[in-house]
């Protein structure tokens, strides 16, 4: 039995992964953190306040997942686009080393790069660098493309994005299948597979993002 942790567990994803793992047979102790707390939960399962700038591990954590994130507008400016998806993820990535956390699978972004012009994307580069930096034995940073699934919060461009690109997704074959959309249910199953099975990179792209889920469907 493993005892995980989710952060940004009231998010898209991160509440997808809440709902695989509070049922999951290998699961012992879940801790769910977030900025609101979150109620009715299983015996096993525990709500902790999470606070930027004070972000803290239980002690008897083996894995974490990061599902912190947010956009520009969200933000409202870049420093506060920082603050959540650099300083935040950082902050967790150091308390994880410190505690000597075992598995930390982190969501990046699809085209992560530190030399981008992209703010938002040289923002998951540098961050992804960083992260790769720090001694945790098993780091698993996984870059989808669009993530689909209803939000408490609307994001207009992306909902747009996935209205304009469902027609197409028959197309996403060959070159063109790592910008396949995909489903925040089908990443939080991918996220879990790769905390219990590892994986042989510490990057997984869009592409493998989706063989590792066509993988888990099929199994």
């Amino acid at each position: 039995m493993i005892n995980a942790a989710i952060y940004g567990a009231n998010g898209l994803t991160g509440s997808e992964l809440a709902k695989i793992l509070s049922q999951h047979p290998r699961v012992g102790k879940l801790y769910l953190a977030a900025r609101k707390a979150i109620f009715d939960l299983p015996n096993h399962v525990s709500s902790i306040n999470l606070k930027l700038g004070e972000i803290q591990i239980p002690s008897d954590v083996d894995v974490v997942f990061c599902c912190l994130g947010t956009t520009l507008k969200k933000a409202g400016s870049v420093e506060k686009f920082r603050e959540v998806d650099h300083q935040a993820v950082l902050e967790l990535g150091n308390r994880a080393t410190q505690n000597g956390v075992k598995t930390m699978v982190v969501i990046s972004s699809i085209g992560a790069n530190s030399k981008s012009s992209n703010y938002y994307i040289r923002t998951k580069g540098e961050t992804d660098e960083e992260l790769l930096k720090l001694n945790i034995p098993s780091l698993y940073i996984v870059r989808p493309s669009l993530i689909e699934g209803k939000r408490i919060e609307k994001r207009f461009m992306e909902k747009m994005a996935s209205m304009i690109l469902k027609p197409f997704k028959i197309i996403f074959i060959g070159v063109l299948r790592k910008y396949k959309p995909i489903k925040a249910s089908s990443l939080a199953h991918v996220m879990a597979y790769l905390a219990f099975n590892g994986h042989q990179n510490n990057i997984i792209e869009s592409e493998e993002i989706h063989n590792i889920a066509q993988h888990i469907e099929n199994a």
